[in-house]
């Protein structure tokens, strides 16, 4: 007798080991998608009206799939990045949509994976779109994924206290980030429901 299908929740929790899994063996950001997606999450929960997209949540496990295209010398490079590499480490969004793009019924989560690094006054990659023009899920997708790689230790930086880490947010509100976005950040953190930081 044949096992019964795998349902959605399933594949969620099988997607999510597997990409922790992923990323421990890449060494440059374990468990940086999840808690990607856990701060996402908190925000959606936080913006007015709440944001509600089945996509937010694949596109924060999945966005940075692309990374497996960079050479790890680059992703694990001891200090600043030179011109060239960088070029070619802001090349993984796009990495990321031609690793999946196959797949049907991605097309809103591939939006907005390819536009998270974004930045809300059109300075950001790789389209140089602005404000509306990046998509909702992508602006929030930004300003959590900027969040938890400000406080968590890189390869070329130690991590920022949280409250100096908010503080950057903020001091970036308007340009790398979407206002509405960030307070809907300091809400949540004010609400105490950002994972590693409920007690802080």
């Amino acid at each position: 007798m044949k096992g019964q299908p795998f349902n959605a929740e399933q594949l969620f929790e099988i997607l999510k080991a597997v990409i922790s899994a992923v990323e421990e063996a890449e060494g440059y950001a374990p468990g940086h998608s999840l808690r990607v997606l856990e701060y996402a999450q908190a925000i959606a929960k936080h913006l007015e009206p709440p944001y509600e997209d089945a996509d937010l949540s694949l596109a924060c496990l999945l966005h940075d799939i692309g990374m497996l295209g960079v050479p790890p010398e680059i992703t694990q490079k001891q200090g600043r990045l030179t011109t060239d590499e960088r070029s070619i480490m802001e090349k993984h969004p796009l990495f990321s949509v031609q690793m999946l793009q196959h797949i049907p019924g991605l097309e809103g989560v591939l939006k907005i994976i390819k536009h998270h690094h974004e930045a809300y006054d059109g300075n950001g990659y790789p389209d140089g779109i602005a404000r509306e023009e990046i998509p909702l899920g992508a602006r929030i997708l930004a300003c959590a994924d900027a969040f938890e790689a400000m406080t968590c230790k890189r390869p070329h930086r130690w991590s920022l206290p949280v409250t100096e880490a908010l503080m950057e947010i903020r001091r970036n509100s308007g340009r790398a980030f979407d206002p509405r976005v960030v307070e809907a950040l300091f809400k949540a953190y004010q609400a105490r429901e950002l994972p590693r930081f409920k007690n802080i």
